[in-house]
Formats: C-alpha cells, sequence, structure tokens
C-alpha cells in the first residue's frame, strides 16, 4: 500500500514516545504494519487487546514483529508455571468469608472487586489499594452498604490478602490477571518491554493501569495508537493512555476507509456536540458511497450482506432476540452472549424456586428473587437488574427462549453468508463492521437522561453512540429518539436524513409512501423498533378471539382466554396452557 499524508507523516515522526490519534475505521494497523515493514532489522513487539486481534495480527506482520496481548506476552515469560493454575474467580469465591454476615453477598462483591482492581492496579499492597477503590470506585452504592463496608474494611482487607496468598502457593485456581499481577511485581513487565527496539500498542484509550505503568518504565521507542471517543470499558478500571501518557510526537488518521461523507459528518458531528469539541473531525472515504436515515420498520436480512442491531444493553438485545424469534425472522448473536443467557436461566431457576438447577453458585445464595433485585439495586448492578426484569417480563417463554438462543449464540458460522440479523450490544461489536447498522433505541434514552448530562457519564454514553454509528459501512439507520435529543445544534443537522415524505394518493414512484408501521417488537422502555407513522389509523381490532387456532414459538393450540394483548393457548397434545403476548402469535 503507499501511504497517505497522514500514513506518511507518521512514518516521518522521530519522537521516542509518538501518539497517534486514528479515528474510527483509519486504518491504524495498515499504519502499524507500515511501521513495522520501514524497520526490518528492529526488534518490535505489537501490543494488541486480545486473542482473537492478535491472531489477525499474526498473518498480517513481518517476521520481525512479536504480537502478543499482555496475558501472554507475561505467559511467554516464564508464567507458564500457573498454566495448570488458570481458574475462573466470581463474587462466589469470596462468600465463605462472610458467611452469617447480614449483608454477606454485598461484601463478598466489594471484596471480588476490590480483588479485580488490585490485581489490575501498580499498587503493591491490598491496603493501598483499598483506600484509593473506596474513593473512586464506591461511588455507585447506596449509603447502607457504604457504611458496612466501612465497618468491614479491615476484614475486606484481610479476606483479600488471605485469597492473594493461596493464589501465590499455588492452593486454589488463580485468574489471568494475578499471573499478570506478578509478572509487574517482579519487575519482568519492565524487562520484557525494554528487550525489544519499538512497542506497537494498539487501542490505547483502554489501558489497564498496570500496563500503563509498566509503559512508563519502558525506555525504547513506544507508538501508541488510539481513539479517546471509542473508550467504553471504563467500567474495567481501563485508562485512556491517549489523555494520560506523555508523548514526544503526535500525529492524527482522519480519513476512515470504511464509510462515506454521510456517515463521517454525524460520527463527528456527534462527537462535537456531546463533548464541546468543535474541532473534531472525520472525514469520509471519498470513493465510498454511504447514507444516514431513521428507520421506520424492521430491517430484513439480504443475502451477501452483515446486517446488525446495535443496542447497549443485553436487555435490549435479549427483547429484539425475542422478537425476531417469535416472527421467524432469522438472526444470529454476537459477542460474549452466551455467559449473559447462562445468568438469565439461573435467575429464572431463582425466580421458580428450583435453586438445585442454578449454575451460578453466587446467584444461587440468594432466598429468592426479590432478594436479588434488592442486591443489585444496592450495588448498581446493572446487568443483574437487566436480568430479573428479562425474568419479570418473559417468564412465559422461558426458559425455552433461552435455550433456542443459546443454540443459537453457539452456531458461530450460520451468518457468514448474511442469512440473518446480527444482534449485538456495542461492546460486542467494537472492533467489527457491518454493511448496515441498526442503532437500537436504548442508545438514544441513554443519551438521554437527565442525570448523564451532568455527568461524566455523559461522556462514556456519547463514546458508546459512536462506536455504534462507526460499525456501518455502507448504511447508518438511527431510531426516532435522536432527533429530539442533545443539543440544538445537532436536532438542527440531524433533520436533514429525515425521509422523504409523499401524499398517500401521490402517483409517484420516485420516492416509496409512508406506510404504517408492522407490529413492532415488544414493548419495553425505550420504545420499539419500529416508528409510528404521522397517518391517522383505524381503531385496533384485536386479531384473536376465543377458540383461534395459532401458532406460538412452543407449538400449535387454541386460544382459551384473552386479557388486553395477551391470550391464553392450550398446546395441542400437552397438558400446559401458556399465556402469549399478541406479538408471539400466528394464526394455524
Amino acid at each position: 500500500m503507499k501511504p497517505t499524508e497522514e500514513q506518511q507523516a507518521i512514518l516521518d515522526a522521530k519522537g521516542r514516545v509518538l501518539r497517534v490519534n486514528a479515528r474510527a475505521g483509519t486504518g491504524k494497523t495498515a499504519t502499524l504494519r507500515m511501521i513495522a515493514a520501514a524497520h526490518p532489522d528492529q526488534k518490535i513487539l505489537y501490543l494488541v487487546f486480545n486473542r482473537k486481534a492478535r491472531e489477525e495480527a499474526e498473518e498480517k506482520f513481518p517476521r520481525n514483529v512479536e504480537v502478543r496481548t499482555v496475558h501472554s506476552l507475561a505467559f511467554s515469560r516464564n508464567m507458564g508455571r500457573w498454566k495448570d493454575q488458570v481458574g475462573s474467580f466470581t463474587i462466589a469465591d469470596m462468600l465463605p468469608a462472610f458467611k452469617g454476615s447480614k449483608n454477606a453477598q454485598q461484601l463478598a462483591a466489594v471484596s471480588h472487586d476490590l480483588i479485580e482492581f488490585f490485581m489490575n492496579s501498580p499498587f503493591p499492597k491490598v491496603e493501598e489499594a483499598m483506600e484509593v477503590f473506596q474513593k473512586e470506585h464506591l461511588g455507585h452504592v447506596t449509603d447502607e452498604v457504604e457504611k458496612s463496608v466501612q465497618g468491614a474494611k479491615d476484614r475486606i482487607v484481610q479476606t483479600s490478602r488471605e485469597i492473594l496468598g493461596q493464589w501465590l502457593r499455588q492452593e486454589k485456581p488463580c485468574p489471568h490477571d494475578f499471573y499478570l499481577k506478578i509478572f509487574h511485581r517482579d519487575g519482568d513487565f519492565y524487562k520484557a518491554l525494554n528487550s525489544f527496539d519499538i512497542v506497537l500498542v494498539d487501542e490505547g484509550q483502554d489501558l489497564s493501569p498496570i500496563m500503563l505503568d509498566a509503559l512508563e518504565h519502558c525506555r525504547k521507542r513506544i507508538v501508541i495508537v488510539g481513539d479517546t471517543h471509542q473508550q467504553v470499558y471504563s467500567f474495567r478500571y481501563a485508562i485512556d493512555a491517549m489523555k494520560r501518557f506523555p508523548f514526544d510526537d503526535e500525529r492524527d488518521l482522519t480519513m476512515s476507509f470504511r464509510f462515506g461523507t454521510d456517515i463521517a459528518e454525524v460520527a463527528s458531528l456527534l462527537i462535537q456536540e456531546t463533548k464541546d469539541e468543535k474541532g473534531f473531525n472525520i472525514r469520509g472515504n471519498p470513493e465510498k458511497s454511504s447514507r444516514v436515515a431513521f428507520y421506520t420498520d424492521l430491517p430484513r436480512p439480504k443475502a451477501g450482506e452483515r446486517c446488525a442491531i446495535l443496542s447497549r444493553t443485553n436487555l435490549a438485545l435479549f427483547e429484539k432476540a425475542l422478537g425476531f424469534r417469535a416472527r421467524g425472522i432469522p438472526f444470529s448473536l454476537e459477542g460474549n452472549i452466551g455467559a449473559i443467557l447462562g445468568r438469565i436461566l439461573d435467575v429464572y431457576w431463582l425466580s421458580e424456586k428450583e435453586n438445585d438447577k442454578i449454575r451460578d453458585r453466587f446467584i444461587q445464595s440468594f432466598q429468592s428473587l426479590e432478594a436479588l433485585e434488592t442486591y443489585a439495586k444496592d450495588l448498581d448492578d446493572f446487568q443483574l437488574s437487566s436480568m430479573v426484569k428479562v425474568v419479570r417480563e418473559y417468564a412465559h417463554v422461558l426458559p425455552d427462549a433461552v435455550y433456542d438462543m443459546m443454540k443459537i449464540s453457539n452456531n458461530t458460522t450460520e451468518n457468514q453468508d448474511g442469512q440473518g440479523i446480527i444482534l449485538s450490544t456495542v461492546h460486542g461489536a467494537k472492533g467489527q463492521e457491518y454493511d448496515r447498522v441498526y442503532i437500537d433505541p436504548d442508545i438514544a434514552a441513554s443519551l438521554s437522561r437527565p442525570e448523564a448530562l451532568l455527568t461524566s457519564a455523559f461522556g462514556d454514553e456519547a463514546n458508546i453512540a459512536y462506536v455504534g454509528f462507526t460499525r456501518a459501512i455502507r448504511e447508518l439507520h438511527l431510531p426516532r429518539g435522536f432527533k429530539t435529543i442533545l443539543t440544538p445544534g445537532w436536532q438542527e443537522t440531524i433533520q436533514r436524513y429525515e425521509p422523504v415524505q409523499v401524499s398517500r394518493t401521490s402517483k409517484s414512484s420516485a420516492a416509496p409512501c409512508k406506510r404504517a408501521p408492522r407490529p413492532g417488537l415488544p414493548g419495553t422502555r425505550y420504545g420499539e423498533l419500529t416508528i409510528e407513522a404521522d397517518l391517522p389509523k383505524p381503531p385496533r381490532k384485536k386479531p384473536f378471539k376465543v377458540g383461534d387456532r395459532v401458532r406460538t414459538g412452543h407449538g400449535t393450540g387454541t386460544v382459551v382466554e384473552t386479557d388486553g394483548d395477551k391470550y391464553l393457548v392450550a398446546l395441542d397434545g400437552q397438558a400446559a396452557r401458556l399465556w402469549e403476548k399478541e406479538w408471539g402469535l400466528r394464526k394455524a
């Protein structure tokens, strides 16, 4: 590849520490490959974010480059002795230490999070980490939990030290982050980095504190590439090195190879207005055509293309999956959704008081769904709160719906030919790209919350929207909620993407007449995937009555009772009677 002007400026930069601000889709990997190719006689380390990125880079980079994640780097430098000791680490592992305590689950969760924080920090002692952890990462809990933590502070620290000691003595399985902590503690991280001539660092906006500390002790040439506006892992204690790491030279990559002008302009406008960064700009690829529009209907899969609906939360993703499942529309699930589905299933068994079927020992420790719900509220555990909502709202299709989705999520090759819609959270889609992207209404809802506008959380939500926007290649479809949020500047500019409206009696074929929407996905606080037409609607008639033969996701049956938009169905050949919402039924 011939370097662009921006890429050539990066190749010509001489500073020991070079910071490259790379916008979404601007060819950062190709640029780093150019740097490696320009120094064939140098020993180069390329640090990437995950295993998938490592496998892809190993196929593309020259032989003088060693591609590693931080964990594989530690493992390759005499940390392999932990190979047979690596295992999971969950809140349930901390429960025995607080058995009999009034707030055992809360204290166990705080202790677990403290150890996670400590392992990712440069602090040599748990006591030092606890001070910072309390100040910076416990602001989300209720006053009652905060008081309990303060009263049990010494016990929490001592329990954490005991667990760490057991791992060090190899008496219990340890998480991957533990041997990385030892790698750093013993000074081997610094030595490993300094054994290379050049260190290339990807995803600089999402570095762990321990990695940032190691880089600060590296005396060789460092090229760190990232995008501040793609930081979406702050909840994992990630630090934006693009703001924090000192540098000698700075360059930018602003032209996206992924999408054209329209998508670039909307993504730029989002950052300009939400973060008051008027100089921020992404340039669209002049050789690519792209468009932005407000969607009015559910997407349908097209052969040969990748089409995705991107959500803010797993709750919204699950609701979309239920809707597609009920309609028989093919779909696939992207990201680490399998673990989420497993926990939803455990929460369901808790609600049914069938604790012997629960696999998650932490969820099993609760006496009732109400107790779990209270815990999630006290610790502001958004994931668990969402799972409780799923179980309360969709108990009538559980557990079968979860089993169906588990089968889909395990089939990783089903959607390679574009035969189904891809459902993913923005976090799960990071690093991916799709021909068509539909942004879920829950992303607009997160940006419109009054409390978000008054805190740094607004920046986090803007980053999530930005990452979602920039996954699109050809088409970006926005929900109606984006018309009325954010700033006047945003609202004024975004109106240009309003769908063309024509008269219902128009004979013109130049623009489609706005149709009344098909039934949308199940009603949620975030709205439906459809947008209501501005046309008058006739009085609604119930589609089913007692005695009608209908098809459900569980088989064919007869409607025996109605209640609003819910129908009680007696399934053929089964003793079970099933309440189904209207959107989950079809005439037999």
